[in-house]
């Protein structure tokens, strides 16, 4: 299609092994799939590179037929930032600009990506996914409406990558309530896994049709 966005800058998906409140997650089945492959599969046009530290992380990935960057040591400890795994891939790869897709985020839609890198390519700042979150005053008679970033996708130059994805300007667009799923605890876990289960066909058939996965 005219004005295609695709396969421009380094597509980056952060799978660290280890995770205090959901140990493995990563490679976690989520309605039998593992959890990375949930947003790997959808978005393989975009030639999505994993960066992990965990051996099986890195080779489910491999095996899936997508990209991988093996992190040093000092990039695998909980205090590593997304910005430094980020900088480190973009040197490998020769990149200077880059979209992180975070595999806890597994819901995302295409529409909300692509519109992420137009709206980047087009205004120059740093965008993210967020959604509009309604908070009531304590008298109920007045809303307030609060921009939260759900992570379901950022799009940063090199430039402008510092310690944050956020930083001082930057542009949003809209998320949906799906992609705003985000699993950090057991709880969001189950929740996951009730979406989860009415999406799965569609990943499967994704999945042997076009990534050549059997299972």
């Amino acid at each position: 299609m005219a004005g295609n966005p695709r396969n421009l800058m380094l597509t980056l998906v952060p799978a660290r092994g280890g995770s205090k409140r959901i140990p493995r997650k990563n490679i976690r089945p989520l309605a039998g799939i593992p959890l990375l492959l949930w947003t790997l599969v959808p978005f393989q046009m975009f030639n999505p590179i994993v960066s992990s530290d965990d051996p099986e992380v890195l080779d489910l990935a491999k095996r899936s037929g997508f990209g991988v960057i093996e992190r040093p040591e000092g990039l695998a400890t909980d205090d590593a930032t997304s910005a430094a795994v980020a900088h480190h891939a973009m040197e490998q790869c020769g990149e200077t600009s880059v979209m992180l897709l975070q595999p806890t985020t597994p819901f995302r839609s295409m529409d909300v990506v692509e519109n992420a890198i137009r709206s980047f390519r087009a205004l120059g700042y740093p965008v993210a996914a967020f959604r509009d979150i309604q908070h009531a005053y304590k008298d109920r008679k007045h809303i307030r409406h609060v921009e939260a970033p759900t992570g379901s996708c950022y799009v940063i130059s090199k430039l402008d990558l510092k310690d944050t994805f956020l930083p001082e300007k930057y542009t949003g667009v809209t998320d949906t309530s799906l992609g705003a799923i985000d699993i950090d605890t057991e709880d969001d876990w189950l929740h996951a896994e009730a979406v989860a289960q009415s999406r799965v066909f569609k990943l499967k058939e994704l999945m042997v049709t076009r990534a050549g996965w059997t299972g």
